[in-house]
């Protein structure tokens, strides 16, 4: 089951993108698979476990509402296998890691 998460920044677009981009590689079984400057759409691998052998598939949306505001849309979801609470863990991760960088 797909973990679907959508956040509200007080940051602009552009910002909060190369945040996400700097956050990736800090991630203990992440990795940055797609990165779209123009469309700001981001594809990110998280590695498998017994439960979800596949592991995850992770897409990041980022969506201009104001020009200091953005709305961040993230989406886990497992590609085989059982979740086992693994893509609500993914969202979390991801957020905590991204707060670091954005400031």
């Amino acid at each position: 089951m797909a973990n679907i998460q959508h956040i509200m920044l007080d940051y602009e677009r552009d910002k909060v993108f190369y945040a996400i981009e700097k956050a990736i590689p800090n991630i203990k079984g992440m990795k940055l698979i797609e990165s779209n400057s123009v469309t700001k759409r981001l594809i990110i691998k998280s590695g498998g476990s017994m439960l979800s052998p596949g592991g995850e598939s992770i897409t990041i949306t980022l969506e201009s509402i104001e020009s200091t505001k953005t709305r961040m849309s993230i989406v886990s979801q497992t590609k085989v296998g059982l979740d086992g609470g693994k893509n609500k863990k993914n969202v979390n991760t991801l957020i905590d890691e991204i707060s670091k960088y954005i400031e």
